[in-house]
């Protein structure tokens, strides 16, 4: 989704937002300022178009999301509360005007554009998150992850450690990905929002990383040049040691594209490949495939096949 159209959204929706909660908190300082952020965030959220609605989706989680959210800021901004001295009935006002601002119904034109808003976004949203998590735990420095984030997390408020998470659900889903009831095989389309997409791309480049500790730890980080009619969609890198080395490509910018991660949209996009790092074999990492190897470039649509990023090592 363009920023144009976020901007337009929010233009038509915010005004009336902002009086409204003026109205009910007596704090327009606030309503400028934390709904602002709230609201972009909310817009650029994701959600699960399998199991619901988006406006259902709105309702039903962002509800909670943007409530935590908007407490979290309030008490940050320590103009009416504050975490040493929260204010309850302030506190009691805002919840009640994000609850007001969700309501589904026949009148809630608010709603239903963000609904229509977020339907657009969502998929976007999702092939970034997998794409930022490959460079994330690929990319130079320590790899750390909050507990529970294996599974997609919607919250809007910055993760913690103090969670309660579903350990027994993680466990039942890692066991399905080892023992291989589930795979990104096949011609079916790629479901992005299942919690089995994210663990596996987890999964995989932490027990990569695990297997290959000194190409991490002391490898070299080095650029790569990508080419063709949508090279400034990839972004590329290797890491390299001792003969060891990994090759780590992303899609980039996506939005607005409606042929997103088909091969004939990338059509010769290519990622160049240094005689120095070139080798006979290379294999894929999160999906367990072969790549051909003695060759100057990867083609970014096979490689990338139906995610929106791979690693490759030799």
């Amino acid at each position: 989704m363009r920023d144009d159209e976020f901007e337009r959204l929010y233009a038509e929706e915010a005004a009336g937002l902002f009086s409204f909660l003026a109205y009910r908190t007596g704090d327009r300082a606030l309503a400028e300022d934390r709904l602002a952020d709230a609201f972009e965030r909310a817009l650029r959220g994701k959600y699960n178009p399998r199991k619901a609605s988006a406006k259902t989706w709105l309702y039903s989680i962002a509800l909670n999301a943007l409530r935590d959210h908007m407490r979290k800021a309030a008490r940050e901004a320590k103009v009416r509360t504050s975490w040493i001295e929260p204010n309850a009935e302030y506190e009691r006002a805002l919840e009640s005007f994000v609850a007001e601002v969700l309501e589904p119904s026949e009148d809630a034109p608010f709603l239903a554009d963000v609904a229509r808003f977020v339907s657009h976004l969502a998929p976007l949203a999702a092939s970034n998150a997998l794409a930022r998590l490959t460079l994330h735990l690929t990319s130079p420095g320590v790899s750390d992850i909050y507990q529970g984030d294996e599974f997609w997390n919607y919250a809007l408020v910055d993760p913690d450690n103090r969670r309660q998470v579903d350990y027994d659900a993680r466990a039942s889903a890692l066991a399905t990905l080892s023992g291989g009831r589930w795979a990104l095989d096949g011609a079916a389309p790629l479901d992005v929002y299942d919690n089995h997409v994210k663990l596996l791309v987890t999964h995989r480049l932490l027990d990569f990383r695990r297997s290959h500790i000194e190409l991490f730890a002391r490898g070299d980080y080095r650029p790569l040049v990508a080419r063709g009619p949508r090279a400034r969609h990839v972004v590329a890198f290797a890491r390299a040691f001792s003969g060891q080395t990994c090759i780590t490509i992303a899609s980039r910018l996506m939005a607005g594209q409606l042929a997103l991660m088909s091969d004939d949209w990338w059509a010769e996009t290519s990622v160049e490949i240094p005689a120095e790092l070139d080798s006979p074999t290379w294999r894929s990492v999160i999906p367990d495939v072969e790549i051909d190897g003695n060759t100057p470039t990867f083609g970014v649509a096979k490689v990338l096949g139906k995610l929106p990023s791979a690693v490759v090592a030799n």
